[in-house]
């Protein structure tokens, strides 16, 4: 076992850079537990996370795959389909990650998803070597057919026939999987577990355990969330363990989607064979068929001059798309960072990594290109090509501060709207808690989607010809970007 622990501090944004970077040298089994704490004179807090993964040689022995079609379908199902033309209907059935790493599930909002993985042996000696250890307490059940189909069960077992979950220290064969569906800042669901899914399904009205920002009505057309599978294979049957990683890409449709609704298909409209599924989505007018999803920095980060910038995120599809970015210092000084994404659309190399010597407003301009296979077969000129979502044509800022220059004031006033009843009540009753203060000390709160709020920003003095930039973000999106004299900014 490798065992690192990084200590640091984020800036004063809440920017957190990572004083070093860290390889994974070998393939395994990986957990990472983030403890974040703040301490200020009103209290402490605190926040923590933990996730587990899986890291895969780029060739290993068998092909990771998600499942065939819905859940109520008999076999054999399809790996490419329109919900509507199959025998299953909306209601209590649930759709199965695409089969395919790199494909695409369109849902409509009243649908389901339920992430399962399963596996292709290449070559069918792993298969041999397990067979003892499979045919236990009904766990074998269909395993040739579905193993034909390269659909192979991840089970757990022995093989005197004793139930593999009873002693683990005694088996013979572990073949699980970490799953993992995420929408940007949201979790969705993570698991761990053999070929079972006990309640690890979920529908898209859902809140998510009401983490901050899904807002009351769960996800919404456009919504878009990464789905991840890892495979281990391992103990006495195996020798020495196998390791396999997955990716598809998860869109929300509207039920009444003019595409088709629910379905599973290669991305990009038929370019590289197969059934066309439409773009992605259509966002502010464009069809996307591929974008660059940034987690490192992103449109908006505010750095410290003299911390490290890093540009690291997803291909979407979570294919092994090009990436080039071009960063333009406020000087006019360039670099560009290129590479090409990984088999499941993750690209990061810290070697390109920078030091951010200039305060400023600072350019990104990305662009992502796919030029290889999909599930379906090569994809041919025009290739498809994408960047930032909602970007300027992939363009985006972010922001160098230095650390002792002193924070702008801003004032935010909310558009005036008529309280009900219950909203006076609550005023009054704050008020008398406050020690009687007047009308005008306590703001009233205003949703974002009941009135627009405006913000001024009080300049330090001695300046002239002031600029502001504006960045206005949601997770995955720019709503807005801008460049403006006024101090004032409205979110409407």
């Amino acid at each position: 076992m490798i065992d690192r622990t990084i200590h640091a501090r984020s800036n004063r944004y809440g920017a957190f850079v990572a004083p070093e970077s860290f390889a994974f040298g070998e393939a395994g089994e990986y957990r990472v537990d983030v403890h974040a704490t703040a301490r200020e004179a009103s209290g402490s807090w605190a926040g923590t996370r933990t996730w587990g993964g899986v890291v895969a040689v780029a060739t290993p022995p068998i092909l990771a795959h998600g499942q065939r079609g819905i859940d109520d379908v008999p076999a054999p199902r399809p790996q490419w389909f329109f919900r509507n033309q199959t025998t299953s209907r909306l209601g209590p059935s649930h759709v199965f990650l695409p089969f395919h790493a790199g494909d695409v599930a369109w849902m409509q909002r009243s649908d389901s998803g339920q992430p399962m993985i399963t596996y292709q042996d290449l070559d069918g000696s792993l298969l041999t070597r397990m067979k003892p250890a499979v045919f236990c307490c009904g766990a074998g059940a269909n395993f040739d057919a579905r193993a034909a189909a390269g659909e192979v069960p991840l089970l757990i077992g022995r093989t005197d026939g004793i139930d593999g979950h009873v002693d683990p220290s005694r088996n013979d064969l572990w073949g699980y999987s970490y799953r993992s569906v995420q929408r940007p800042l949201v979790r969705v669901r993570e698991e761990i577990s053999d070929d079972v899914c006990s309640g690890c399904y979920w529908r898209f009205r859902e809140q998510y355990a009401a983490q901050a920002g899904i807002g009351r009505n769960g996800d919404l057309p456009n919504d878009f969330k990464f789905q991840f599978g890892g495979i281990v294979l391992r103990g006495s049957l195996i020798g020495e363990p196998v390791y396999a990683v997955y990716g598809s890409l998860f869109v929300l449709v509207a039920d009444d989607d003019a595409h088709g609704g629910t379905r599973t298909f290669p991305p990009f409209q038929g370019n590289g064979g197969g059934p066309d599924g439409g773009p992605l989505f259509t966002l502010k007018g464009r069809n996307i068929d591929l974008f660059f999803h940034p987690t490192a920095v992103r449109p908006g980060t505010i750095l410290h001059r003299g911390e490290r910038a890093s540009f690291a995120g997803y291909s979407a599809p979570t294919l092994p798309s090009k990436i080039e970015i071009v960063v333009t210092s406020p000087s006019g000084a360039t670099r560009t960072i290129r590479g090409q994404a990984n088999a499941i659309g993750w690209f990061y190399d810290p070697a390109q990594d920078f030091v951010v010597g200039e305060p400023g407003v600072w350019r990104a301009k990305v662009m992502i290109l796919f030029d290889g296979r999909t599930s379906a077969g090569q994809v041919t000129e025009p290739f498809p090509t994408g960047d930032v979502l909602g970007s300027r044509e992939g363009e985006f800022w972010f922001y160098v501060v230095d650390s002792r220059s002193k924070q702008l004031e801003i004032e935010s006033m909310a558009a005036p709207k008529a309280m009900t009843l219950q909203e006076q009540t609550i005023g009054r009753a704050l008020r008398a808690r406050r020690g009687g203060f007047g009308e005008a000390a306590l703001p009233v709160f205003v949703r974002p989607a009941d009135g627009p709020i405006a913000f001024t920003v009080t300049p330090p003095p001695g300046l002239t010809n002031i600029e502001m930039h504006v960045t206005t973000t949601m997770p995955g999106f720019i709503l807005e970007e801008k460049r403006q004299t006024s101090l004032t900014y409205t979110y409407d």
